[in-house]
Parts: structure tokens; C-alpha cells; sequence
């Protein structure tokens, strides 16, 4: 179509040319002499030809016009065309997506459709399974139900033969309820008592010789007295010793220098009542530890020899002074005035040092019995304090229902200690036993 239209605007122009020259030629040809009829002629060829250009020319626009229509109308239709290419070129590759998942889509319908298979076959399993299971739940159920009524009819019948005896049961379900709690509290006592034989056979190992010789003048009776025989040999022991340890500090008084004072911190230092401090050269062939009171000798090299270990420093102090006087003392009874208690029975309870408090006063005669309140229950306790003399409650470490059992502000018997070492538990059983003797 481009190309006719094209073809129709040059041949319309060559026309023009051909035209203008063929009148152009005609003038020229032409003389200036014309009459005035080929003059009119030649105005209507030329109007007729006017005419003709004009036409041509109004031909060529119009043909002008609809080639620039058709160039536009092809130039739209190359631009629809281009588009159409493109949706074309996307519908292609969106058919390829397509299909890639309609693949996807198809192996996993498969997959579906196998495990659908599996299901099935599992729910039609399952079913089977469900219906034996009622089948099964049935036959139970009537068993269950024929087995209560056997019960209820042997509970019926049971409870008309036991109608008549059940006051006479009662009674005896009564009385071995009562036994058992006997039997129960007889066996906390046994328990109780197997605890304190523990702890006194534990503590044979700690115990001094003061402790375990008035454990065994308590124990002496007339039942048992051909046992204890060998106190005989014990008694001329001891005689032996203390004269061959009299004659020993004799002879230490009269040939040697001898200091008496405390083993140091370290054990390795002597320190005399004056100060002084030693080197220890050689120690005695029982053990000492840190501020035991003992008596040495001054070697050349001021370096000093255990010699003796003393069982309190009151009784170092007593040879101290005999040392120095001609007249001898009583030594038993300032020992008795100062370090011997009495007989008394001591409780100490406490979580913390309790051991340690009961051995010291152990050591000044008394019958001294730890309770730790955390190990023992509330009805032990009570019957530990009610049995003892006197009773040493530590605030610092025990629960509260100990000073519920006391049930009464505190006394001579009942003492509060809120702070304690071993100097305070000295000091407050002696002001208490020293209360109980000015009554």
C-alpha cells in the first residue's frame, strides 16, 4: 500500500513538469503578433490547465494526507505488532512455567495419591483394629459387670456375717492401735538410746582419764564389783608414777632450772609465765598441743625439755608454788575447790560447738550431754530437757520450737546464752550450780 501511493505522488509530479514545460515551449513558438482569438485561446488553456494543476495538485495533498495516515496507521500497526510479539514471547515462556509446574503438580499428586493409598490402607487396618477392640471392650464390660455383682454379693454377705463381731473388732483394732504407739515410742526410746551408747562409745577415744575413772566409780554396784579387780593394779600404778614423777621434779628443783608455762601457737615455742619465749628442744611421750600447760627445763643452749603436761593450768600454778615453798600444799583440795563442779546433770543444745562444750565440761565432773536440735525431734528434746539439771539453749543456732517446749521465761534451770565460747559455758554453769547450792 506504501509503495502505490508512492508511485501515484511522483507520476502526479512528473505530470506538473511535462505540463508547465509544454506551455513554457508554446510561448516561445508563438508570435508576439497573436490575434486577440488566439490570445482568448490561449487563457482558457491556461485556465484549463490552472484548473488541471489545481485538481493535480489538490490530488497529490489528498494523496500527501493518506500516505501520512497510512504511515501512521503502519507505524501503529508495527508498534501492536511488537507488542503482539512480546505477549507472545511472555505467553511462550509463562506456557514453560506452566508446564514445569503442571509437572511438579503431577509427581506430587502421585505422591498424594500414594500416600492416600497408605492411609487408606492404614484407616482400613485401624478400623479392623477398632472393631476387634469393641468386640474385646464388650466381652470386659460384661465380665466387669458379672464380676460386681459377684463383689457386692460377697460384700453383702460378708458384711452380714461380720454384723454381729464388728463392735468386738473395733475394740481389738483399738487396742493394737494403742500397743502399736507404745511399741512406737518404746521404739524412739530404744532408738534414742542406741544414739547416746553411739556418741558415748565414739567419744571413748576423746574421753580423759578424770572422765572415764567417774563413768566407772558410777558404774561400780555389788552386782558387778568382782569385775572391776583390776583397780588394784591401776591404784599401785598410779602410786608408783606420782612418786617417780615427784622424785623427778624434786630432782628438777634442786639440780636444774625449771620454768613452767604454755606450748605456743606453732607447738614449737615454749612460753613461761613471765613471757619468755623458748625454742622446744625435746617433748614429752604423750601429746601436747597449742596452750597446754607444762613444766620444762632450761638447757645451756636456751633452748628448753618438755618434761611434764599438766591436765589444767590451776594445777601447773599449785607446783609452781610448791616449787618455791618449803611448806607443801594440799594439792587435792585446792583441785576439788576450783576445778570440780559437782554431779550435776548439764544439756547443752546447740548446732555449732557442741561437742566441744560438752568434753570441757566433761573435764570439771559434770554429766554433760550434747543435743544438736536439727537431728533430733521435738519429743526427744523434751524428754532430754526435762531429765537434765541444767539445760544451756544456744539462740544462735537451733529452730524456734525449742524454746516453745520450755513453755516459761528462763531460770536457774533454763539458761539463754546469745552469745557463747568455752568461757562463757564455764562461767554461767558454775554461777547456776553455785545458785542451786546457796538454796
Amino acid at each position: 500500500m506504501r509503495s502505490s501511493n508512492n508511485n501515484k505522488y511522483f507520476a502526479n509530479k512528473e505530470n506538473k513538469k511535462q505540463l508547465l514545460e509544454k506551455v513554457r515551449k508554446q510561448q516561445e513558438t508563438q508570435p508576439t503578433s497573436m490575434n486577440e482569438e488566439t490570445a482568448v485561446d490561449y487563457k482558457q488553456l491556461y485556465r484549463k490547465t490552472k484548473r488541471r494543476l489545481n485538481k493535480l495538485e489538490t490530488n497529490q495533498n489528498k494523496h500527501t494526507k493518506e500516505t501520512i495516515h497510512s504511515r501512521e496507521i503502519i507505524r501503529k500497526k508495527d508498534i501492536e505488532n511488537m507488542q503482539l510479539k512480546q505477549k507472545l514471547h511472555d505467553l511462550s515462556a509463562n506456557n514453560s512455567e506452566l508446564k514445569q509446574k503442571n509437572t511438579l503438580l503431577e509427581q506430587k499428586l502421585n505422591i498424594n495419591q500414594h500416600k492416600y493409598s497408605e492411609l487408606s490402607e492404614n484407616v482400613y487396618q485401624k478400623e479392623r483394629e477398632l472393631e476387634l477392640m469393641s468386640v474385646t471392650v464388650n466381652k470386659l464390660q460384661k465380665k466387669l459387670a458379672n464380676t460386681h455383682n459377684t463383689v457386692k454379693n460377697q460384700r453383702d454377705q460378708l458384711y452380714h456375717l461380720t454384723k454381729d463381731h464388728h463392735e468386738k473388732y473395733t475394740k481389738n483394732i483399738e487396742t493394737l492401735e494403742r500397743k502399736n504407739k507404745e511399741l512406737m515410742s518404746q521404739l524412739q526410746n530404744l532408738k534414742d538410746t542406741h544414739q547416746q551408747l553411739k556418741q558415748t562409745v565414739y567419744s571413748y577415744e576423746t574421753f580423759d582419764p578424770k572422765s572415764l575413772l567417774n563413768m566407772l566409780y558410777d558404774k561400780l554396784t555389788l552386782s558387778n564389783y568382782r569385775s572391776f579387780h583390776f583397780v588394784n593394779l591401776l591404784n599401785r600404778k598410779y602410786v608408783l608414777t606420782k612418786k617417780n614423777a615427784e622424785n623427778r621434779r624434786k630432782q628438777v628443783a634442786e639440780e636444774e632450772i625449771g620454768l613452767y608455762g604454755w606450748i605456743g601457737d606453732n607447738q614449737t615455742i615454749f612460753v613461761d609465765t613471765e613471757g619468755n619465749e623458748y625454742l622446744i628442744n625435746k617433748y614429752p611421750k604423750v601429746k601436747v598441743k597449742s596452750k597446754d600447760a607444762v613444766a620444762a627445763i632450761l638447757n645451756d643452749d636456751q633452748t628448753v625439755d618438755i618434761y611434764w603436761v599438766y591436765e589444767t593450768e590451776q594445777m601447773m600454778n599449785i607446783d609452781k608454788r610448791i616449787s618455791k615453798q618449803s611448806k607443801p600444799l594440799d594439792l587435792s583440795q585446792d583441785v576439788q575447790k576450783f576445778d570440780d563442779l559437782g554431779d550435776y546433770k548439764v544439756l547443752i543444745i546447740t548446732a555449732n560447738d557442741g561437742n566441744k562444750y560438752k568434753q570441757l565440761l566433761r573435764k570439771h565432773g559434770l554429766k554433760a550431754y550434747w543435743l544438736d536440735p536439727f537431728e533430733k525431734s521435738p519429743v526427744h528434746a523434751e524428754q532430754l530437757m526435762e531429765s537434765h539439771d541444767i539445760v544451756l539453749i544456744c539462740l544462735d543456732s537451733i529452730p524456734h520450737h525449742i524454746t516453745k517446749l520450755i513453755g516459761q521465761a528462763p531460770g536457774s534451770k533454763y539458761q539463754y546464752l546469745t552469745h557463747h565460747n568455752e568461757e562463757i559455758i564455764y562461767n554461767r554453769v558454775r554461777l547456776v550450780i553455785k545458785q542451786y547450792e546457796t538454796r
